[in-house]
């Protein structure tokens, strides 16, 4: 058995000696050599820094959610090459090329005034964003959205006649509301008119 082995990696040797291999290996280990004795201790000691760090690196990453998440990752973005090959076949991408072409041509056509007036509008859009954002009545979106959906689902049954509606409108909630709603429609009516106090 021992002597088929050496046969067979005699003949292995020979072959690589006619096709060129054990030069190209025998560059290489030169090329290793006169990389390894031009190193300082300085290089050696970058050098398994780097290993280390690459290592650390390594393993953080196994450790990483984002590493837990790649079959997930890998089917969306399966999802995304199918649809980007729809969007050829049905010519989306045909109209997205069209679409980016037009979008270059009028930033090549904006002067400096108009990039200007862009940029303007879209910091006081930013602004206004931030103070939606910060405000009261945006904390309480989603409480809105629920009573809304709520009362259309299920609207509320109320008794009919005048008798009825004045004792509704002397609620303390509904006092608050239509306060809340006179004081706006208060500020909106200054401001058509020019008002700004």
């Amino acid at each position: 058995m021992e002597a088929t082995e050496r046969t067979d990696q005699l003949e292995r040797l020979a072959n690589w000696q006619q096709d060129g291999t054990l030069e190209n290996v025998d560059k290489l280990l030169h090329f290793l050599n006169a990389g390894l004795d031009s190193m300082t201790p300085e290089i050696v000691d970058g050098l398994v820094g780097t290993v280390v760090q690459l290592l650390e690196l390594g393993d953080q990453l196994m450790q990483s959610k984002v590493f837990k998440m790649a079959p997930e990752l890998i089917g969306t973005l399966e999802l995304a090459v199918d649809r980007l090959v729809q969007w050829q076949e049905d010519g989306t991408l045909d109209n997205l090329d069209k679409l980016i072409h037009f979008l270059n041509a009028a930033l090549d056509s904006m002067t400096p005034e108009i990039v200007d007036g862009l940029v303007t509008t879209v910091v006081q859009l930013m602004e206004l964003g931030d103070q939606l954002m910060q405000s009261k009545l945006f904390k309480m979106l989603p409480d809105i959205l629920n009573i809304t959906d709520t009362m259309l689902t299920d609207p509320p049954k109320s008794k009919h006649g005048v008798r009825h509606v004045v004792k509704t409108f002397r609620e303390p909630e509904i006092q608050d509301g239509l306060q809340l709603m006179l004081g706006f429609l208060r500020e909106v009516g200054k401001g058509l008119n020019g008002k700004t106090s």
